[in-house]
């Protein structure tokens, strides 16, 4: 393969969104482009779905097989080290397989930045630039960490943790901050010295709105925030918070647009109990609502980077509501610095069509 290329490291959908942008502000052809897809099976099925060939000149996916991909993440759920870390092993050949094969690269775009085999090829690769895609509210976590120069072992669960040790010190991960990065995003953020930003405002992405009516809905874009480990809110708070939020609402109609990690036993649970609609949408919000004739007067969430999103994409279109967790609620107090970050950077953005809201 003649040398150099474009190289592309991706994982969700969003990603692919934010690389459109970044082709075109770089001047990257796709005869020069190169993607690594390393998905969870939920991100690789709507990949699939989305993907267009004929923006890349070679595409590599270090997990293809759906079926093995989730029996590796029913593994890890369920605590099967052998199996995780035998799997963790083998992805990891895979990738410096593909690696091997580029001496030099010209430009290195990573989708997210803390994904650790994404850090160990930023470490491993010889390129002329590196640029760190948006992957949501976690540029500015991300922002904070190299400018800080925080170790990734920094505010991690066990597990997490567990993780990253077994992969530095027994698979010899490089897992350690790229001296220099430019930040590819929307958010206004201060870099550290050796970094650079470049902002953008989805130019590409807004080519495609077209006239769109409004329906009397909002969409409230749901969260994982009672299933991640270690949790943030106890599932009774987050009920709380849905009730008070329809009552906030009315009379408009509430739909609840689960995020991917959501289980579908807690979705039931908040159509019996709550009497709340709730629609499953596979694309990104921000997809979803370019494809459609019609959209909902509001979109409301907690720390959704999908409202910051919406508010470039869509502009005056539509009123986004973010509502404010409070802090006394949160179990998990390690994740309390990084909302007060998003809610910091959503006061800052805030205006008459973007609006923080505390319910407590």
């Amino acid at each position: 393969m003649n040398n150099p290329v474009n190289l592309f490291l991706i994982s969700t959908p969003l990603q692919l969104i934010n690389v459109i942008e970044a082709k075109k502000e770089l001047n990257i052809s796709n005869e020069s482009s190169v993607v690594i897809f390393m998905a969870y099976s939920i991100n690789l099925t709507v990949i699939k779905k989305i993907i267009d060939p004929t923006l890349w000149k070679e595409i590599y996916f270090i997990n293809e097989d759906l079926e093995a991909l989730k029996k590796h993440e029913e593994n890890f759920k369920k605590r099967r080290l052998f199996a995780v870390f035998r799997k963790a092993a083998s992805n990891f050949s895979k990738i410096k397989k593909i690696v091997k094969q580029f001496e030099r690269v010209d430009n290195l775009i990573v989708g997210y930045y803390l994904n650790l085999e994404n850090l160990h090829v930023m470490n491993s690769v010889k390129f002329n630039k590196l640029y760190l895609l948006d992957d949501g509210v976690a540029t500015i976590d991300i922002n904070n960490r190299r400018k800080n120069n925080w170790s990734f072992f920094k505010n991690q669960s066990w597990e997490l943790y567990f993780k990253m040790a077994f992969k530095k010190y027994f698979l010899n991960y490089r897992i350690k901050h790229p001296p220099a990065a430019c930040f590819f995003t929307i958010y206004d953020i201060k870099q550290g010295l050796n970094d650079q930003v470049i902002r953008h405002t989805y130019k590409e992405v807004k080519k495609q709105i077209k006239g769109l009516s409004k329906t009397d809905e909002v969409f409230f874009l749901g969260g994982s925030y009672s299933e991640v480990h270690p949790e943030m809110l106890i599932e009774t708070e987050y009920f709380d918070y849905l009730s008070k939020i329809s009552n906030y609402f009315k009379p408009k109609h509430l739909i609840y647009v689960p995020h991917k990690d959501e289980s579908s036993e807690k979705l039931e649970r908040i159509k019996s109990d709550l009497n709340i609609t709730v629609r499953v949408i596979e694309l990104p919000i921000e997809l979803f609502l370019l494809n459609q004739k019609e959209m909902p007067k509001t979109i409301s969430g907690m720390t959704t980077s999908a409202l910051p999103n919406c508010k470039e994409i869509f502009g005056e279109e539509i009123e986004i509501v973010a509502i404010k967790i409070n802090s006394e609620k949160v179990v998990n107090k390690s994740s309390l610095a990084v909302l007060d970050e998003v809610y910091g950077y959503f006061d800052k953005i805030s205006d008459d069509k973007f609006k923080v809201v505390s319910l407590d």
